[in-house]
């Protein structure tokens, strides 16, 4: 049943795709490259030059960097023939979490340097190569693409580059790029009227529960670190699995969704949220919540009877219990810390249609893979989710469920 929403919704977005781009009654919230990336209308222009990605990976999360590997992606799959060099600065703080492996087509250079949600001015190339050899690399390229977070600093020599060949790359509607010297072209991505579409992969794998790469997640939920069919089939005929990815203060939202969303959709099942966090006040935030402000209040957990916290850490399982109500049904919050790439995709796919979000790469994730995204709203998410709701109700009327969710 999950597979088959899945599906159902993933049409959607399919459908999104092949609407005419020309179409004036779509057009005010319609946006050029829909589930498609920046260069779907480009035409490869022959020749041997290379194409440079840069840009700095702050250190508020690794969204900035998981946007430059969908352009070099992207990049490589429209222009197979040319060599991509990418110079990527990561913040302190992601030290030895980045990972871009070289190969035939690609020459990566990774370094770190500063520790700030916005990008230092950088005097010295932290580069192990030579900064001149660096420079002339730039010189001889194609085109030079630079963003989300450009490298401040190092590359300022290079004005006359910059105004024949540098492409600045914004977030999803949020001008997240800045720089004094004039470039050839500025393209913001995202959905509102002047953007150039979102990064979004197109699925080619059905994951099942058997494809988790997480042995004690399989045993704690099945019983059964390499489940049965008998065994998923008996899990997911009790449970309702919801994947969540939002800080701590969203993620009490969430359950609110959750819980109305699984009540609607498998009445009496026990709610699971995969909660990867780094969080040590989950157990500690659900306490306070539970007891009511005033005798005779509701609990902020209506309709839950008991909320079972469980911890993974150090190969060891943590779970605490927590009663709430005389009756209701069951919430487990399964924590399950840091989760690979892989897991993550998997993770979403298996989810109920609800997915909560953080950032631009896991909005898009999810729509990949069909789902409604439940966005926590950042300043820099705050435009990419009110044009997708203004385009979600324009296409697909105000009632729709994406359109529903995402204007709440």
């Amino acid at each position: 049943m999950n597979i088959d929403t899945n599906r159902r919704l993933l049409a959607i977005n399919q459908w999104l795709a092949q609407l005419n781009a020309d179409d004036t009654k779509s057009r005010p919230y319609f946006f050029d490259i829909v589930s498609r990336d920046l260069f779907h209308r480009c035409h490869p222009v022959s020749g041997g030059e290379a194409i440079v990605v840069e840009g700095y990976v702050c250190s508020d999360g690794q969204g900035d960097f998981a946007h430059m590997r969908s352009v070099i992606g992207a990049l490589h799959k429209k222009f197979p023939e040319r060599k991509i060099i990418s110079y990527i600065i990561g913040a302190e703080r992601h030290k030895g979490k980045l990972h871009l492996k070289n190969k035939p087509w690609i020459e990566v250079h990774l370094a770190y340097a500063g520790n700030t949600i916005s990008p230092p001015t950088i005097s010295v190339s932290p580069f192990q190569e030579n900064i001149e050899t660096t420079l002339k690399k730039i010189k001889n390229a194609a085109l030079w693409i630079s963003g989300p977070i450009s490298s401040l600093g190092i590359y300022d020599s290079l004005e006359d580059e910059a105004l024949k060949k540098k492409m600045i790359l914004h977030e999803y509607d949020y001008l997240s790029n800045w720089t004094e010297i004039p470039v050839k072209s500025w393209e913001k991505m995202g959905v509102g009227l002047h953007a150039k579409g979102i990064f979004i992969k197109p699925m080619k794998t059905v994951y099942t529960y058997q494809s988790i790469e997480n042995p004690p997640l399989k045993k704690y939920l099945f019983n059964n670190s390499e489940p049965s069919h008998k065994e998923i089939e008996q899990y997911v005929s009790t449970h309702s699995t919801f994947f969540c990815y939002v800080g701590l203060y969203e993620f009490f939202h969430f359950i609110d969704r959750a819980f109305a969303f699984g009540k609607y959709q498998n009445p009496g099942k026990t709610i699971d949220i995969i909660y990867p966090s780094k969080s040590d006040k989950i157990v500690d935030s659900i306490r306070k919540r539970a007891q009511p402000s005033q005798p005779g209040d509701p609990s902020f957990f209506t309709g839950i009877k008991t909320i079972k916290v469980v911890e993974f850490e150090n190969n060891q399982i943590n779970k605490t219990e927590i009663k709430v109500a005389e009756e209701g049904i069951e919430l487990r919050i399964i924590n399950v810390g840091f989760i690979s790439p892989k897991n993550f995709k998997i993770l979403t796919f298996l989810s109920s249609p609800l997915v909560a979000c953080t950032g631009n790469t896991s909005i898009s994730q999810a729509l990949a893979y069909g789902k409604i995204p439940s966005f926590e709203v950042l300043s820099q998410t705050r435009n990419f989710k009110y044009n997708l709701a203004k385009l979600s109700e324009n296409l697909l009327g105000r009632a729709s469920p994406l359109a529903r969710v995402l204007m709440t």
